[in-house]
């Protein structure tokens, strides 16, 4: 399983003998497969509370973002990116996820827009999760190389860009953990 709403209904993924992953929705003992039209490989990674289910799949052009409503899918890219991953959705709507640009991971807040999201001075971003609050929680990586985790509130100073303000990483410290 990769998230769970406040209905208990959860979201995850399984690959089956041929090794392609395929997304699911679980309610209580029943569950439905996701899987986007034409892709090979299908990750659902995020719910609401209003059944929106978010995630991942490749084809052969490449790996994109995706959201299923429950009837259908709507499919994503970052403009420019190699790679769009959503990871996942709140209750407002929003999505988390990252791009990938020259073989670097950046993330963003999409809601209806791209909103890019940088921890200043990493080399990489990855955000995971966000909550209702807008709290989000992810991982970069400094100029060393090392994985740290962190979990801040993104502050919107200027409409294409997000920068991740010092004050909201109120975890970094602590939730500070170096790459083995």
């Amino acid at each position: 399983a990769e998230d769970i709403n406040n209905n208990d209904v959860m979201v995850g993924r399984y690959w089956d003998s041929n090794t392609f992953f395929y997304g699911y929705v679980r309610i209580g003992n029943a569950f439905t497969i996701l899987h986007v039209p034409g892709s090979g490989n299908t990750l659902a990674e995020g719910i609401n509370d209003s059944g929106k289910v978010v995630g991942t799949y490749g084809d052969a052009n490449g790996t994109h973002g995706f959201m299923y409503n429950g009837r259908s899918y709507s499919t994503f890219d970052s403009v420019g990116s190699s790679e769009t991953r959503f990871t996942d959705i709140n209750n407002a709507d929003k999505i988390v996820g990252r791009y990938m640009d020259n073989g670097i991971y950046h993330s963003f807040i999409y809601d209806g827009a791209y909103s890019m999201i940088d921890v200043p001075g990493a080399t990489q971003t990855r955000v995971m999760k966000i909550n209702d609050a807008d709290k989000i929680v992810g991982t970069y990586f400094d100029s060393n190389g090392k994985m740290h985790s962190f979990i801040g509130t993104p502050v919107v100073p200027e409409p294409s860009t997000i920068f991740l303000f010092g004050s909201g990483l109120i975890g970094l410290i602590s939730f500070k953990r170096k790459l083995m």
